[in-house]
């Protein structure tokens, strides 16, 4: 996520232009009392956040919802959002381009230009829809009907490709969403 966030905030001027046009909210980690703990998904009293986004009964987990609807009740717009995971192997969830979102193949179009930009590293989509877990994804699908993607990158993937992966989707994000 690091190298990611250090682009779309750096003095790049698509970066700058970027940040004229759009407010970013970053959460670092949501979860850092269970993670304290050894538990990378469940809080410190036991619940998956990362499925609780459907019953939105845990702290960490309203907290960021709350703020997602204060920014909506102002007159903003939540208009994508990158969650970032780490599991087995890099890949990307993505909600299905037929879910009737806005710019429905916003996400297949991003993550083909990373392909196309970075032909040695394997672009992994896989779009779905999980409502029942509770996802973030299908959270930002469901209240705000725009896409998203999860970004699950791979626990032991070289940190140089990362690192590179990071920078070049974030640049291909930013000069996408200011088509």
């Amino acid at each position: 996520m690091m190298p990611f966030v250090e682009t779309v905030l750096s003095a790049l001027p698509v970066a700058e232009k970027f940040r004229e046009q759009y407010n970013i909210l970053i959460i670092p980690l949501v979860n850092p009392d269970g993670v304290e703990r050894g538990h990378w998904r469940h809080n410190v009293g036991g619940k998956d956040l990362n499925r609780n986004w459907g019953e939105l009964t845990e702290p960490e987990v309203i907290g960021i919802h709350n703020r997602f609807q204060e920014i909506v009740k102002q007159g903003g717009k939540i208009v994508y959002a990158v969650d970032f995971h780490s599991t087995w192997r890099s890949l990307f969830y993505t909600m299905p381009e037929d879910y009737d979102l806005k710019n429905p193949t916003f996400s297949s179009r991003w993550l083909a230009s990373l392909a196309q930009t970075l032909p040695n590293f394997e672009v992994d989509e896989r779009p779905g829809i999980s409502k029942n877990p509770g996802v973030f994804k299908q959270y930002i699908a469901d209240a705000y009907g725009v896409h998203s993607v999860t970004y699950e990158v791979g626990d032991r993937s070289d940190r140089n490709e990362i690192r590179l992966v990071a920078k070049t989707s974030a640049m291909l994000l930013m000069k996408q969403m200011l088509k």
